[in-house]
């Protein structure tokens, strides 16, 4: 039954339905859970009881062509436990684990390990990640997937909370739309500058972009 309610609602999306009639559809159709807390009496956030130790990972419109690499790569990030195919059948919905600090489970803590989480999850693949789902009291509906990932092994994210991490603005993305060029850079953009920028990548290659599953993100200069 999943299988046709799934099918059913892509291809409401294909005929351009009503936003309305698209949360109508997925509300009475699609199970739901809040993967990042618990709450008793509502789902406000008023009603949060405690954290689960739980983080999800939203991200739309993912290329066809590169969907089986994205998954890939997301496969290898540790602290992935679970990932299916988003409702709009366009993208991923990632959950992963999150080991609480030394400073306990603060609501501090959680929103470090969603924008930190999220931030190494979206510049794996690369990709854009909703910031939306960064609310505790969020809801992720299940839809059909039968190449849903499972890893019971996943070790839990490291939450570093000496980065103090920032959401990103709407105009940050991570993936670019097209490549810049050297003719497009800014007058403050020497060669000099980049270089360094460059090597900085590199020398943090163990983490950064530069990182197994990451091998596409490079900068390179033509004679």
């Amino acid at each position: 039954m999943l299988r046709q309610h799934t099918e059913n609602y892509r291809k409401a999306i294909e005929d351009k339905q009503p936003v309305k009639q698209l949360k109508k559809l997925k509300a009475e159709m699609f199970p739901m859970l809040m993967p990042a807390a618990r709450f008793k009496d509502g789902r406000e956030m008023e009603h949060l009881v405690s954290y689960t130790c739980l983080c999800q990972c939203d991200i739309d419109n993912i290329p066809s062509d590169i969907m089986e690499e994205a998954k890939r790569r997301v496969r290898e990030l540790p602290f992935v436990v679970m990932y299916h195919v988003r409702m709009s059948g366009h993208g991923l919905h990632v959950y992963y684990f999150y080991q609480i600090p030394k400073c306990g489970l603060t609501t501090q803590v959680y929103q470090q390990a969603f924008i930190q989480g999220n931030e190494r999850i979206a510049n794996a693949i690369p990709a854009d990640y909703d910031p939306a789902v960064g609310k505790a009291n969020h809801g992720s509906s299940f839809c059909h997937d039968p190449e849903a990932w499972f890893n019971p092994d996943a070790v839990p994210l490291k939450v570093d909370m000496t980065l103090n991490a920032q959401k990103r603005s709407k105009k940050d993305h991570i993936a670019n739309s097209s490549a810049v060029t050297e003719q497009m850079w800014p007058a403050a953009w020497t060669v000099e500058k980049v270089f360094a920028f460059a090597q900085d990548c590199v020398n943090k290659s163990s983490t950064g972009e530069f990182a197994h599953g990451n091998r596409n993100n490079y900068l390179v200069r033509l004679p």
